[in-house]
């Protein structure tokens, strides 16, 4: 009897890749067997870098808010909501992708193959993107003049300048490299905003200085991380012989990711529809001030979404990917529990203490009505941290169809009830609206979720 080293059955990985059967299970076993000490320990690094560049954003968001008023504060947020939505549609999808087949590249030591597919996809997505924002700002020029030349180009340039982010990023993070990820994560966030205010401050303010700031900040921050890291993600693995599995992998990745590029722009219309809607309904000064209240309540919340994720969703897929149902419900009830009762926390908390952070973190002309719309602002999250470990279990069981079709219903709600909110009673009625139709996400991706398990059942 041939004398080899155990092997385990992987199912198919997706009805057109049929043929990746049985591969070696060292890095999904190496998944499975972390302990809870190292998740907390994953868990702390992320916090810790998250913590940093939070720190880092609420102080530029004070500054920025000195040396920029409403108005010009609110343009700036709806160009970095384009940039979001271009960013999303174009890299979200096989970013999710990568995340999810990581294990099944590096149980065929093909983590480099990986990693030049994603790095070539993403960049050739990014130049074409700069290209035709290029062509659209010289028909702007010649048609309309609603933006400076200066002004597309540094769109175009930062779609780019994202395209690497996100394989740096996702990469890190699908390696359970947290330590580099929590670094990158911090040291970006914190270039762009020192990028922002530092150039506003030295050229002065507008909308190009800001813009232009972060793009700068945000670069030379990638460029020290890459320079300075010790550990190669892509590069220490080298690939093996598997051609015909890494093909199929990469064409399973194509199929896992078409269904989600809607969701970008779903996840954008439930996030930021409702600013560009205060700025048709009202003006870009209470665009502006919406705006900041906003980031101001949803970055600690959002935080903690974002820390959990990066700490345990590469747990939950190497515990779908065995077949090892218990392990997936731990690792759910872990998250659902966490993000609700940290979220919850820290809401109370900071709606306790609004008053004293408006006043210390926002310029004056933006304080009073921040203080108002806070608390439905703060709440309103709790929802959305609830429903997102269970978004994360449909991706996990190629259920991206179902999540896209929860999140459209939930778009279309957000644009409804933030337009009536905003006739009804101006940024408070469009506040009210943030809890309701983020709870009515939270309820349909749970019945998804129930529906799977009946299944699975």
């Amino acid at each position: 009897m041939e004398n080899s080293k155990p092997r385990l059955v992987l199912p198919p990985i997706a009805p057109f890749a049929p043929n990746v059967r049985r591969v070696p299970m060292d890095t999904l076993r190496s998944l499975l067997a972390m302990s809870r000490t190292q998740a907390a320990r994953d868990g702390l690094w992320i916090f810790s870098g998250h913590l940093v560049a939070s720190f880092v954003i609420l102080v530029g968001m004070r500054l920025l808010t000195e040396l920029a008023e409403p108005h010009l504060f609110g343009a700036y947020t709806l160009l970095n909501g384009m940039l979001a939505l271009a960013s999303g549609v174009l890299f979200q999808p096989l970013s999710q992708a990568a995340m999810r087949h990581y294990g099944d590249f590096a149980t065929l030591q093909s983590v480099a193959a990986l990693k030049r597919y994603f790095l070539h996809a993403n960049m050739r997505r990014g130049l074409w993107t700069a290209l035709v924002l290029a062509l659209a700002g010289a028909l702007d020029q010649l048609l309309f003049g609603y933006l400076s030349m200066r002004l597309w180009c540094i769109l175009g340039l930062t779609v780019i300048l994202d395209a690497w982010k996100f394989v740096e990023i996702v990469m890190r993070n699908a390696s359970r490299d947290n330590r580099g990820y929590a670094t990158l994560f911090a040291m970006d966030l914190t270039g762009r905003m020192i990028g922002s205010v530092g150039l506003a401050w030295t050229l002065g303010v507008s909308v190009e200085t800001l813009l232009l700031g972060q793009f700068f900040g945000g670069l030379v921050s990638l460029v020290g991380f890459v320079l300075l890291s010790r550990r190669k993600i892509g590069l220490d693995i080298q690939p093996t012989d598997h051609h015909r599995q890494v093909d199929q992998l990469t064409i399973s990745m194509r199929h896992f990711a078409a269904p989600l590029v809607w969701t970008p722009v779903i996840g954008w219309v439930n996030g930021l529809s409702d600013r560009y809607i205060l700025a048709a309904l009202t003006d870009l000064s209470a665009t502006g001030t919406y705006a900041a209240a906003y980031g101001l309540a949803s970055r600690p919340l959002l935080m903690i979404g974002t820390v959990t994720e990066a700490a345990l969703r590469q747990i939950l897929y190497a515990a779908v990917a065995a077949k090892d149902t218990a392990r997936a419900r731990r690792v759910m009830l872990w998250w659902v529990g966490s993000n609700v009762t940290f979220g919850l926390m820290t809401a109370t908390m900071l709606f306790l203490a609004a008053t004293m952070l408006v006043t210390l973190l926002l310029a004056e002309e933006y304080r009073e009505t921040a203080t108002l719309i806070l608390p439905w602002l703060l709440f309103g999250h709790i929802p959305l941290l609830a429903a997102q470990p269970l978004q994360v279990l449909a991706y996990a069981n190629h259920r991206t169809r179902e999540i896209t079709m929860v999140q459209a219903v939930c778009a279309v709600m957000a644009v409804g009830l933030a337009a009536i909110g905003a006739w009804w009673n101006g940024i408070l009625g469009v506040a009210i609206a943030v809890p309701i139709y983020f709870s009515a996400q939270f309820l349909l991706t749970a019945l998804v979720a129930a529906q799977q398990s009946r299944a699975r059942a």
